[in-house]
């Protein structure tokens, strides 16, 4: 099933889910230079989930802190993840980040 058409659209940009995924990651990576504790507050930690900060079981995969390698994966997603939900399909791909 191909299928080239996004979630919606803003401006001239079909946003797909792989390209969802890279912005709120880019966004993660923006913040934590604005504020260097951003990426603390995002990171799963047992302790301060069974302490009432439920955000942190979503929260996880965007607790990082700029670098290279941090841009690079970004990159290497939405090249290849951009091809792969060609591929599959927009609610496929979803459910593979969604799991």
């Amino acid at each position: 099933m191909w299928s080239a058409e996004g979630w919606f659209k803003v401006g001239a940009i079909e946003v797909t889910s792989t390209v969802a995924v890279v912005v709120v990651g880019a966004l993660g990576l923006l913040a934590s230079v604005v504020s260097s504790t951003v990426p603390y507050w995002l990171a799963y930690a047992p302790q301060f989930l069974f302490s009432g900060q439920v955000w942190r079981l979503v929260t996880w995969p965007f607790a990082d802190q700029i670098g290279m390698w941090s841009a690079l994966n970004l990159v290497m997603l939405w090249f290849f993840g951009s091809e792969l939900e060609r591929q599959t399909g927009k609610r496929q791909m979803a459910l593979i980040y969604a799991g």
